[in-house]
């Protein structure tokens, strides 16, 4: 029975979503790219692996997105938000480098990627705290590489504010939809 009611659930809830679609807004400015990353911390109780999600917006919709389990087991929220981070600056450089590929102005400035997790964003920036992440893959130290060539900047966001969080996390109808509209998706009908 509890898999038919969430069976009804997705469905009721594909029903309510089928005229959803992603809306961009007409801008005379170069194309801006920037980028929302969140993890989850070890919220799947089989096996504790933390969830990482980011998405990246272009004139006020979402261009890229992503969420997936991340191949290791953080050992804190810090290190959870700090893989995330690192996956979306691998992102944003593919989308930097077809900005480049499409001669667009603004591919010659760093991309933001905006978290939630000022720890995180610390650690990102700041070499000298490599001891408190030496049990984390290299592979996600390359953001630090990204930084400090001016590839990518990382900025805070509020909580509130965080787009990613619709990846990572299972939320009521108010959040899910703040979240919805601040990746650019809209009600084709209501769009008149």
């Amino acid at each position: 029975m509890t898999y038919w009611n969430a069976g009804l659930y997705v469905l009721r809830y594909l029903k309510l979503t089928r005229n959803y679609c992603i809306t961009y807004k007409r801008s005379t400015i170069p194309t801006r790219v920037f980028g929302y990353a969140d993890a989850d911390y070890g919220s799947d109780p089989n096996d504790r692996i933390s969830y990482t999600g980011y998405a990246f917006l272009s004139n006020g919709g979402i261009i890229s997105w992503n969420s997936h389990k991340q191949s290791t087991i953080a050992h804190s929220t810090m290190d959870a938000e700090y893989m995330a981070l690192s996956d979306a600056s691998r992102e944003a450089l593919a989308r930097k480098q077809f900005g480049q590929e499409l001669k667009l102005p603004s591919a010659s400035t760093p991309i933001t990627i905006l978290s939630d997790n000022q720890s995180a964003l610390e650690m990102a920036e700041n070499p000298a705290n490599y001891r408190r992440a030496k049990h984390i893959d290299i592979r996600y130290h390359a953001i630090r590489h990204y930084l400090r060539n001016d590839l990518i900047k990382v900025d805070y966001v509020p909580s509130t504010a965080q787009a990613a969080d619709i990846f990572t996390k299972a939320f009521g109808p108010l959040k899910h939809h703040e979240c919805v509209k601040l990746l650019g998706l809209r009600n084709s009908y209501e769009q008149q």
